[in-house]
């Protein structure tokens, strides 16, 4: 993957600089309306990690940010839970 995370939103392309809150992201967005115990995400400070992410994602996409922190379901069980299903472009 190169430390490269690939994000496309509403006709909008950013890349960031990998980091394991994006790979939470990515991970619930690919369960997208299935919870994930905070185990299966293999940590104790993944909602910390996706607040992190969240903040590097607003920069440079703020729509995008917005979206993730209305549809994110945070604590002992994670979900990305959509008002509408979205159809994602994630590497």
């Amino acid at each position: 993957m190169n430390g490269v995370r690939l994000l496309c939103f509403e006709g909008k392309q950013v890349q960031l600089p990998d980091s394991k809150g994006l790979g939470d992201i990515a991970a619930l967005i690919g369960a997208q309306g299935a919870d994930m115990h905070v185990l299966a995400l293999v940590g104790q400070t993944v909602s910390a990690r996706v607040r992190d992410a969240l903040a590097k994602i607003g920069q440079v996409h703020p729509e995008l940010a917005d979206h993730l922190r209305g549809s994110l379901r945070m604590g002992t069980v994670c979900a990305y839970s959509p008002a509408e299903p979205v159809t994602w472009k994630v590497r």
